[in-house]
């Protein structure tokens, strides 16, 4: 996809796919316990002989090159971390900011559902912006994440743990502001990527981020609509209605999930 479309990161497809409900796979890194522990050690030995932050910086960059990194790419990965920090506290504050001006209180749900939300909006960006624009991307992203949660009652549709207000737009807010706030210049890659809107680029990679995610979720809902009604013809997708407010716990699974208080 990323070859397709000409774009920086595939981790929007997750996102944007999870609104129609499909399943994208996810790397995973594998390392043993005995290389774990070697790793370490190494560390350990580094971190003893350097002194200060830039030691430490240094031990870190070493080691990366020893697992076949250089600088550049270590430096991308510690502000890809840090993006990610600051994106979710940005949210969260902004999430409970707009709960304050819109209910008159602010709530601890809303400050996590934040801080959720940030964390999607900043992963497609993480490591292609700086870090003042991953906290405007948090700040911005925050308040409509909060205020699409807000359309199920409006809407109607089932969705009891926020998949759609959180994932979806948030994946979507966050991929689409990638258009804008993509900084090379700013980073470590030697201007390894097309800018954003807001550093030069022009709309190039704008338009891109947009066509791909209209693409994914196109397809996506296609793919799952199909599935959902396969499986609705055979086992069936839902309950009646009276198993639902009996609790599926009860008879589903003869067991209670909750004690009553």
């Amino acid at each position: 996809m990323n070859a397709m479309f000409g774009l920086l990161d595939a981790s929007w497809i997750f996102y944007a796919a999870i609104g129609g409900v499909a399943l994208i796979g996810a790397d995973a890194l594998y390392l043993t316990v005995h290389h774990a522990t070697d790793h370490r050690r190494r560390v350990n030995r580094r971190l003893a002989r350097l002194d200060g932050v830039a030691g430490r910086e240094q031990a870190s960059i070493q080691l990366k090159r020893e697992r076949g990194l250089d600088a550049s790419g270590a430096h991308v990965m510690s502000l890809a971390w840090i993006n990610t920090l600051v994106a979710g506290a940005a949210a969260g504050l902004a999430w409970s900011l707009t709960e304050k001006v819109r209910d008159g209180h602010f709530t601890n749900l809303g400050v996590a559902s934040g801080i959720v939300a940030g964390l999607v909006i900043i992963t497609p960006a993480a490591g292609f912006v700086t870090t003042g624009s991953a906290i405007l991307m948090g700040l911005i992203g925050g308040p409509i994440c909060a205020l699409a949660v807000g359309l199920k009652t409006k809407l109607g549709y089932d969705d009891a743990l926020d998949v759609i207000g959180v994932h979806f737009i948030g994946g979507l807010v966050g991929s689409i502001l990638l258009g804008f706030f993509a900084d090379s210049a700013g980073l470590f890659n030697e201007g390894g990527f097309s800018d954003g809107v807001f550093f030069g680029g022009g709309t190039h990679l704008l338009v891109e981020q947009i066509v791909a995610n209209v693409v994914t979720i196109v397809y996506s809902f296609i793919v799952t609509f199909a599935i959902a009604k396969v499986l609705d013809k055979t086992i069936g997708l839902r309950v009646d209605e009276d198993v639902e407010i009996e609790g599926l716990d009860i008879r589903e699974h003869a067991e209670t999930a909750y004690s009553t208080l």
